[in-house]
């Protein structure tokens, strides 16, 4: 119950004297109307146990040069608006524990030139009414541990040139709220680390605010979160960095810059399973021309608005993890100077560098999800391109030798995912992997045809791909079970409209001179997803005819219609499933109507030659003439 009231207060006041050391026990007070200074000019160390009383105007702890000051508040309230300096000149440690309540007006940690100041919070809360300045003009660290709460109204971190600034939030229940501005290296070299499952919030932020400035935020940790509650400024003048890593999320609600002003640099990562950032408004990559960089390799960033460049220096890449567009552009009308889409997933994109197209490079997958509407070329130079989702606004569709596009198994839309473009080239070892769906080239004579010696166009593509029935070709291709491995129910149908006579295809619309290509029955010559009269028709007509191609009924792409094609038709019409989907009514122009969905006897005829042919093959039969068969019907 003892009471000690002063002025001002000194503990250890003497330069290089033994450390004075003061002790408040529970129910006793001590009231100081001036300034209270621990670390005077010499050491000095005051512990306020649970349940005392401290008051004063103003505090400082390590106050004067070559001072060491040490306080300790345990389990207390402390503070009543007043406010303290934690290593003003000198060196100073503050340290709230125990459930203590310390309440400031003003607190700055590391405040002169050459100053050292640390404030440890555990289990406690310290409350800034106006500011903090964490490394105002010396080095300052605060950390805020497990079940530790640190608000204030706009927090300083690394203020002027000379200034080191250092928060550190982490631990379960471990906070950090700035009603206002959070500043991130002002003038000086500022840094945030939350982790373990820290939680920061506060207003508009700034990383690298003037020239000359570094700041630094990492979020690191599953539970570990930053909030901005306004915009975000990565270089803002200065340099600034931020780090998204190992599951720890960012949300911001304004607009994000990186790299804001000429001068500037800002760059942002994004790595590792579960990390997150959520940006509600746009991202502007050197807005005003400094240098912008974002870097995703893992997690999720998701943007309410459009990515653009500026007049500086712009870069983005996907290398891993997943870019949500939401339905907004990469570029815009200020185009990105470097954008490098290597792995990972892309989101909802309307719209890249205004219609400048995707170009994926390197090694690795990446896969295109949700509705994309870009325009311009795909350009595979590297690597693997997965749609996901079916996509009809591009130009062209450029895969480099050694690259695959691949269509996705289409399980949520069975068989009828579509890839549209008006251009294809795969080169001489490039790959599109159709797997179950389908592709309309939308350009007047894509088809092709047979040169003499080899089919050209399309069907060119597809005969590469079909490599004599393996589908282990280049060109285009299937890896379907049934139609690889030595299967031979489904394979790889082309035809063009011309003659399939269309007006929708996979749920789009098609002209008249498109070429469509689909995964069907092997045998299913005019692409209506069976094997019905209609493909029997198409077969008999064309071998008399010496015709060619798929929809002629050269189902194994050899060029000629001959036993081989009739096997694979015979063989596939008693064992095939339900119909693929076609999405419209597909019915050849020439093709009779209310054709039967059985063989017409003169077919099985022409039947019977497949099925012998096939015998033949398995047997080594001679072959019969087509001359005898014929004089069967």
């Amino acid at each position: 119950g003892g009471r000690v009231g002063d002025a001002n207060a000194f503990v250890g006041i003497r330069s290089g004297a033994t450390a004075d050391v003061v002790n408040i026990d529970a129910d006793c007070t001590w009231n100081n109307s001036g300034t209270l200074n621990v670390g005077s000019s010499g050491n000095g160390a005051a512990h306020i146990a649970s349940g005392a009383t401290l008051t004063q105007a103003a505090t400082s702890i390590g106050d004067q040069a070559g001072a060491i000051g040490l306080m300790t508040i345990d389990a207390t309230a402390w503070g009543g608006l007043t406010p303290v300096d934690v290593g003003r000149v000198g060196h100073g440690t503050l340290t709230l524990t125990g459930g203590a309540q310390a309440n400031h007006s003003v607190a700055r940690v590391g405040t002169q030139t050459n100053a050292q100041g640390t404030v440890n919070v555990t289990a406690s809360t310290w409350n800034v009414d106006q500011i903090l300045d964490v490394g105002d003009g010396g080095a300052g660290t605060v950390n805020v541990m497990a079940a530790g709460h640190l608000s204030d109204f706009l927090g300083y971190v690394g203020d002027a040139a000379s200034g080191q600034g250092t928060v550190n939030v982490g631990g379960a229940g471990a906070t950090w709220r700035s009603a206002e501005q959070l500043y991130v290296g002002i003038s000086g070299a500022g840094t945030v680390h939350i982790t373990a499952g820290g939680q920061v919030s506060n207003g508009t932020a700034y990383v690298g605010f003037n020239g000359g400035a570094v700041g630094l935020v990492t979020v690191d940790g599953a539970g570990s979160a930053w909030t901005t509650n306004g915009n975000l400024y990565v270089g803002q003048s200065g340099a600034g960095t931020l780090n998204i890593i190992g599951g720890g999320a960012i949300v911001s609600t304004g607009n994000v810059s990186i790299g804001y002003s000429p001068g500037s640099s800002g760059t942002v990562t994004i790595a590792g399973a579960g990390s997150s950032w959520t940006i509600d408004g746009a991202l502007r990559l050197t807005q005003s021309g400094g240098a912008g960089t974002l870097v995703i390799s893992g997690g999720a960033v998701t943007i309410g608005g459009d990515i653009s460049g500026g007049a500086g220096g712009s870069t983005l890449t996907l290398d891993g993890g997943t870019l949500d567009v939401q339905g907004h552009g990469i570029g815009g009308t200020t185009p990105i100077n470097t954008l490098n889409f290597r792995a990972g997933m892309l989101k909802n994109v309307q719209q890249i560098n205004n219609g400048g197209g995707l170009t994926k490079t390197t090694a690795g997958t990446l896969t295109l999800d949700g509705v994309n509407t870009y325009t311009g070329v795909t350009t595979v130079s590297a690597g693997t391109l997965i749609f996901n989702t079916r996509y009809t606004s591009g130009s062209a569709l450029d895969i480099a030798d050694g690259a695959t596009v691949g269509l996705a198994p289409s399980a949520a839309m069975p068989h009828n995912l579509l890839l549209k473009t008006t251009s294809l080239d795969t080169h001489a070892a490039g790959k599109l992997d159709l797997s179950d769906n389908k592709l309309i080239v939308a350009s007047a004579g894509a088809t092709g045809s047979w040169n003499g010696s080899a089919y050209t166009g399309v069907l060119g593509l597809v005969q590469r791909g079909y490599n004599g029935g393996d589908f282990l070709g280049s060109g285009i291709v299937t890896t379907q079970s049934a139609a690889t491995g030595g299967n031979t129910l489904t394979s790889i149908a082309v035809a063009s409209n011309a003659d399939l006579g269309s007006t929708t295809f996979g749920g789009q619309s098609v002209g008249a001179t498109d070429t469509l290509v689909m995964y069907t029955y092997a045998g299913d010559a005019n692409l209506d997803g069976q094997i019905t009269g209609d493909d029997y028709f198409q077969i008999d007509s064309g071998f008399p005819a010496n015709a060619r191609s798929w929809f002629n009924g050269d189902f194994n792409y050899d060029g000629v219609i001959n036993g081989d094609d009739y096997f694979l038709i015979d063989s596939n019409f008693p064992v095939q499933g339900a119909a693929f989907p076609v999405s419209g009514a597909i019915g050849p122009a020439a093709l009779l109507q209310g054709t039967s969905a059985l063989p017409e006897p003169g077919m099985m005829g022409l039947a019977l030659l497949g099925v012998m042919s096939g015998s033949r093959r398995r047997r080594g039969h001679s072959k019969i003439s087509v001359a005898t068969i014929s004089s069967w019907r």
